[in-house]
């Protein structure tokens, strides 16, 4: 082979190599999505588009293999095969269709680390699913896969769909190469631009701070497993609408915006002023980057430092120039800043259990009525993970969040998110407001727990000792626990 047809793999994808081998035998790094066609679809020329994007877009091409003990990867020749469609009566078919996907479990010495196919519905509507290894793709890459199979669907249709003499150069931004990607992160490791880097990142975490991580009832978790679940939620019209008011009228990003109000809210819960979540970074820096597909996210950890005194207008402008540095620096990957960290904390197994992605990928193409969807899989490597969704460019915010279902309950997520907004509806009245004065607990919970819980008024017979009332008790439950203390604990009887 020539020296470019065999590489190493790039530090986005190492991390999803270590979180594979860590997690082992699960299908944790599966990225799943759709697109819904709401016309009546050329499932004929449908299935040839995605062919086109199959065939022009290497990530889709790689294979992998282990070379003396390094795991390495190479572009395989181009393979037509059949994409199958499947015919569906509702929605609830293309769910049973979807969870099938996402549960599939990938073996490195398949040829090919996805699945795609085609699901048509009654009335000739329907749509496509990507389900790939994370090694081949992020989220941002599902957008991209479902734009460019849409942008050659309807060129197909417009050009008579004229298959036998096409060029495949014809349709703009179609193709894609993750290869180039590959060989430019190895001329940035060696470059003075990365050493700059490593210093914006090691002078950021001269100090390592506190880990959070909201509380739960459960404090026993298995740090092994990757079980998880997903609550949505959609923020109103209203609210939507009043957050980036807000933002624009600041100056600042929603991203910024919603990143310090759930910061806010971790500090308050963990009772700490200095302490890091992780982030996800699109890590695509020109416009070849941003349309191709294959995996580039790179996470990385915010140090988020909170002032009592300081109002929250501050706090998220803090935010936004901090969001501003970890862009201009982002190419930095993060196991190589773990791997510095540790040189001096042995026992640093990461800096965050939380993590916030914000993503916005817009699939719009004028012509044809669609919606995309991203499914869950069904496993969580954090403890939480808060993902902010705008994926049909609707304006309103949707908010996933996937959660460690041994640690966290789906009654301790939607107590989470109504605090959320009662947060954002404090900020947005008033946002000279000191951090300091912000309220996590709703109205009601503080309606219950100041006057509910404590309206412990009962009536007695006053004419009987406190004795005298315990003796009852105890002929009336001997067997119920009177009193506890720590592990010890005593019945009526006893």
């Amino acid at each position: 082979m020539e020296k470019r047809d065999v590489l190493r793999l790039t530090y986005p994808q190492k991390n999803i190599w270590s979180t594979e081998q860590f997690f082992s035998g699960t299908n944790i790094n599966n990225v799943c999505g759709r697109a819904n066609i709401t016309e009546k679809v050329d499932f004929a020329v449908l299935k040839h588009a995605i062919q086109m994007v199959l065939k022009t877009n290497a990530s889709f091409l790689i294979k992998f293999e282990i070379l003396n003990d390094e795991p390495v990867q190479h572009i395989m020749p181009y393979h037509f095969f059949d994409i199958e469609i499947i015919d569906v009566e509702t929605e609830n078919d293309v769910k049973e269709i979807e969870k099938r996907l996402c549960s599939k479990v990938y073996k490195f010495d398949d040829n090919y680390l996805y699945d795609t196919l085609i699901y048509r519905f009654p009335d000739e509507t329907g749509g496509f699913f990507l389900n790939t290894h994370h090694l081949l793709g992020d989220s941002w890459s599902l957008g991209l896969y479902c734009k460019k199979v849409i942008q050659a669907y309807t060129w197909l249709l417009e050009h008579n769909n004229k298959c036998e003499d096409i060029d495949l150069n014809a349709i703009p931004d179609l193709a894609s190469n993750y290869i180039d990607y590959c060989i430019s992160e190895q001329e940035y490791l060696s470059s003075a631009k990365f050493e700059k880097d490593k210093k914006y990142w090691l002078d950021k975490f001269d100090t390592i701070p506190e880990i959070a991580s909201l509380p739960s009832k459960n404090s026993k978790v298995n740090n092994f497993s990757c079980k998880g679940n997903r609550l949505s939620f959609e923020l109103s019209p209203t609210l939507s609408l009043n957050i980036n008011n807000y933002c624009k009228a600041n100056n600042i990003s929603s991203y910024n915006f919603l990143t310090a109000v759930y910061s806010l809210y971790i500090s308050k819960c963990c009772n700490s002023k200095d302490f890091t979540i992780g982030t996800l970074l699109l890590n695509r820096t020109n416009y070849s980057e941003k349309n191709t597909t294959g995996m580039f996210l790179n996470t990385a950890p915010l140090r988020l430092k909170i002032e009592d005194s300081e109002s929250f207008k501050n706090y998220v402008t803090t935010i936004a120039k901090d969001s501003l540095g970890m862009l201009r620096h982002q190419k930095y990957p993060y196991q190589i800043l773990l791997e510095d960290l540790r040189k001096n904390n042995l026992n640093l197994p990461n800096l965050y259990n939380i993590l916030i992605s914000y993503q916005i990928t817009k699939t719009t193409i004028d012509g044809l009525n669609h919606n995309t969807y991203w499914a869950f899989n069904g496993n969580c490597a954090d403890e939480l993970q808060i993902h902010i969704l705008d994926l049909n460019d609707s304006g309103s915010f949707n908010i996933s969040y996937d959660f460690k279902s041994e640690k966290y309950t789906e009654g301790d997520i939607n107590c989470l998110h109504k605090r959320i907004e009662y947060i954002i509806k404090q900020v947005i009245e008033n946002s000279d407001l000191l951090t300091s004065a912000i309220e996590i607990l709703t109205p009601n919970e503080r309606n219950q727990i100041l006057f509910k819980f404590n309206n412990t008024k009962l009536d007695y017979n006053k004419d009987k000792t406190i004795v005298d009332l315990f003796e009852e008790q105890a002929i009336k439950t001997p067997d119920k626990t009177a009193l506890t203390f720590r592990e010890q604990s005593l019945t009526y009887s006893e």
